[in-house]
């Protein structure tokens, strides 16, 4: 029975399940790739075995009543720092504002990457990007992999994703364990999509008649350039959309065809700002609307971002080529009154795999959210560590410049530099970016919050350097230990994604 179980974490053995079901233990095996041993993990469940099939126990709801609703609003690609609810000038962030005082506000969490792809899947795995393998250079999550959607489901939840964001659709993965998958990009225009999904969701909770509890994602990709979707707050701080900014502004700009003066660089900031005002909007428009149908005392509500975005730091555009703070530390409020205390500020380091342990554990199936490289941020007494963010070869950057493949990279001389991979590691204020091609920065950000100074040839740093370095090393050892293997190629593009791609800047 001890061996029938353990295939339930294993992706391969998921028809195997069904001869399980009489098996009440939970062991998963990648408790015992990531650090658990098999002795171990053996032992801390024989207790629960039972050969009469259930491990006898109380149900859920008559130990500690009836599981929490596990709602993720993902804010794609905004920046922590543009928040008004973080104490950025303009009011960008009203509605976040008004909800964090219901519960935590995280003053230092960070994606695992500055890309839409790695980073959710992240939070669906707890995984590293080194582990789960969806990133720059593999665009699809592996079926190999246990999702939280799955997880969820299995406890008993009904499953429910929208997603705003061509780059993590059913075809790449992102879907499985959900029962209803819904791609509010699709027949959509692109301005007008978050107001969409608003209006899904709120149908979607009239109608719901379910009596399990519910995990719900959603994406809102509001924020992403073009910065054309800043709707009813469009010239909310002075600068009016005149015309759709061509989403080929970035690409221009890396090859040298194009740059900014300070005046149109003010402009694309305050047409982002405007962006995220509307964002908020409709994150507060969600709220409500659940808040109506639900009594929000009692539900996990997170609301987060996947990544940040470059409007001229470090001559950087969008959110490609780096993993500078602008483009890795993101906003962080979860309101879940049973634990944490209104208002309360946390600055101890999270990232969003923290996110798939902690959901987990609120749904109490516990075992699993040990699985993982999170931790559980109701654990108040968790250990400080440090921060790991990754960036893979940009081949999904190369490729919209060089629509017919990346070798002409090499022959580019404004190009060459970013043709490699990065990784971060940020702890006690000291912040080590690696580069592939031996290329390091260090910065001490407590001195240099915007890393201005790259101390990686300062003496008075070497110490420090070789520290991070070490370290670095070690992480992506433990964390790629048992990686799963690339995805490998998806399914054909239909013209409908081809063209959303083309529309967020991916294609030609």
């Amino acid at each position: 029975m001890v061996l029938c179980q353990m295939t339930r974490d294993l992706r391969p053995f998921k028809l195997l399940r069904a001869a399980c079901a009489f098996c009440a233990v939970r062991v998963s095996i990648r408790r015992v790739v990531l650090g658990l041993s098999t002795s171990a993990a053996l032992a801390s469940s024989a207790s629960m075995i039972s050969c009469s099939g259930e491990a006898p126990r109380e149900s859920d709801e008559e130990a500690t009543g009836p599981r929490p609703d596990i709602v993720f609003i993902v804010l794609d690609t905004v920046r922590k720092d543009r928040l008004s609810t973080y104490g950025y000038a303009r009011d960008t962030s009203p509605n976040l504002s008004r909800i964090s005082k219901r519960g935590r506000r995280f003053t230092n969490a960070y994606a695992t990457s500055s890309w839409t792809t790695p980073s959710h899947a992240s939070l669906f795995t707890g995984l590293y990007p080194v582990h789960h393998g969806a990133t720059q250079e593999n665009w699809v999550l592996s079926s190999d992999v246990n999702s939280i959607a799955e997880i969820l489901g299995e406890e008993g939840y009904q499953t429910v994703g929208v997603a705003g964001n061509v780059m993590i659709t059913k075809e790449r993965g992102f879907a499985q364990g959900f029962e209803i998958y819904h791609e509010s990009w699709r027949g959509a225009k692109r301005h007008l999509r978050d107001a969409l999904t608003v209006d899904w969701l709120a149908d979607f909770f009239a109608k719901r008649d379910d009596p399990r509890p519910l995990f719900l994602f959603i994406n809102l990709i509001g924020a992403h350039a073009p910065y054309d979707s800043c709707g009813d707050n469009c010239g909310a701080f002075g600068e009016a959309l005149d015309g759709r900014i061509a989403n080929s502004f970035w690409k221009d700009f890396y090859l040298g065809s194009r740059r900014f003066t300070d005046d149109q660089f003010d402009r694309l900031n305050r047409l982002y700002d405007a962006e995220l005002r509307e964002v908020d909007a409709n994150v507060g428009r969600i709220v409500r609307n659940y808040d109506k149908w639900r009594d929000g005392n009692t539900s996990f509500i997170a609301i987060t971002s996947d990544h940040g975005e470059n409007i001229g730091e470090h001559d950087h555009v969008n959110h490609v080529f780096s993993l500078y703070e602008t483009t890795v530390q993101i906003p962080l409020v979860v309101r879940y009154p049973p634990a944490f205390e209104a208002g309360t500020v946390d600055a101890n380091p999270t990232q969003l795999v923290d996110l798939f342990s902690t959901a987990l554990v609120v749904a109490r199936a516990p075992d699993a959210a040990r699985s993982t490289h999170g931790q559980n941020l109701l654990d108040e007494a968790r250990e400080p560590r440090a921060v790991l963010t990754e960036y893979y070869l940009p081949e999904q950057a190369m490729l919209r410049i060089f629509p017919d493949g990346t070798d002409a990279v090499a022959e580019h001389p404004r190009l060459q530099r970013y043709h490699r991979r990065l990784r971060s590691l940020t702890r006690d204020g000291w912040k080590l970016i690696w580069g592939s091609d031996g290329k390091h920065e260090l910065y001490n950000l407590n001195r240099d919050p915007k890393e201005l100074r790259n101390l990686i040839a300062k003496s008075g740093a070497a110490k420090r350097r070789d520290a991070l370095l070490k370290e670095l090393e070690q992480l992506v050892g433990r964390y790629g230990e048992g990686a799963i293997a690339p995805a490998g190629a998806q399914q054909p593009l239909d013209s409908e994604t081809q063209a959303e791609l083309r529309a967020l800047g991916y294609l030609e």
